[in-house]
């Protein structure tokens, strides 16, 4: 016959609320992952630049040390020019000031490219 040890129904008591179907959560809808028409349009419009601008040395580049150095600040004032700093910074420190749903969107795209990141990033 087994004993019920010191301290076991204090603990099942803690744990009690758990179990209790009345403070159950009804579940909605998941999160809808997918682009709402300016996050595509966006997707599109960076895809495309990413086709045409980065230079075939730099796809798969990972770090920027030595002599890669200097094509990392390239590559950085290049996605600078295009609009592609910042993207989540308030304007008026110098950024895009869009949601951080936009940074999520660059860095996907980023990957699918083969591209580097922002030099220091």
């Amino acid at each position: 016959m087994r004993r019920d040890r010191p301290g076991r129904a204090a603990r099942r008591a803690r744990y009690e609320h758990l179990h209790d179907p009345s403070r159950r959560v009804e579940r909605g809808p998941l999160m809808d992952l997918r682009d709402g028409p300016e996050e595509a349009a966006f997707r599109a419009t960076l895809r495309t630049w990413l086709e045409a601008k980065v230079p075939a040395g730099l796809r798969g580049f990972r770090g920027w040390t030595g002599p890669a150095l200097a094509l990392g600040r390239d590559w950085s004032k290049r996605l600078a020019e295009a609009g592609y700093a910042g993207l989540t910074w308030p304007k008026e420190y110098g950024g895009a000031g869009l949601p951080w749903r936009y940074q999520a969107l660059y860095l996907e795209e980023l990957a699918r490219a083969e591209a580097p990141q922002h030099l220091g990033v």
